[in-house]
């Protein structure tokens, strides 16, 4: 279930980029009250992945970059990278939904995961990195993105240039094989 969870979200990113919808309104007679264990795994899982943003955030928010210029014309978050924390996470807690065992092991499991997988993602990032630099996908990217929030615009005379594979052809990564590159990041993982 975790595999297909972060496998899904791969697939998702040459889809069409959803639509924002206007958020519903909400009244106070439909909330209702979360259930005390599924809150204490949304809190374990949200800061196991809150920690693991702020650990790798430079090794991330590069592969985001390099990932989001191989999509052309679409944007991706940290929060939409397959292989960031927060899709992880929430790809593995989705599969320990399925378990048939009260909230401490589950809590348990969920802090094995963040010791053994989400505390090591630096090594898979500097791969996956590395990867794509070797195949010239944005081999100067030295720092972070300079203001995040003007990436968010989303008016596409403010975007850059699609980057090119070798800087000579012209011709965007995406139409150059970047499923090939997403297939490499996915076996990364």
């Amino acid at each position: 279930a975790f595999i297909q969870g972060y496998s899904e979200a791969f697939k998702n990113l040459t889809a069409m980029p959803e639509r924002r919808t206007q958020a519903p309104e909400i009244s106070l007679e439909s909330l209702s009250l979360v259930q005390n264990d599924e809150l204490e795994e949304r809190v374990a899982v949200e800061s196991m992945v809150s920690k693991a943003k702020n650990r790798f955030s430079m090794e991330l928010e590069h592969l985001t970059l390099r990932m989001e210029s191989l999509l052309g014309n679409q944007r991706l978050s940290d929060d939409r990278n397959p292989l960031g924390p927060q899709v992880l996470g929430e790809a593995f807690a989705a599969a320990c939904g399925e378990l048939e065992v009260d909230i401490e092991a589950k809590l348990v499991v969920l802090k094995l995961f963040d010791k053994f997988v989400l505390s090591n993602l630096q090594g898979i990032y500097e791969r996956a990195n590395s990867s794509l630099i070797a195949l010239g996908v944005m081999p100067d990217l030295k720092s972070v993105r300079p203001a995040r929030k003007a990436y968010s615009n989303p008016n596409p005379a403010n975007r850059a240039a699609p980057v090119t594979v070798d800087g000579h052809t012209g011709q965007p990564v995406a139409d150059t094989g970047g499923a090939e590159v997403f297939g490499l990041l996915r076996e990364l993982m």
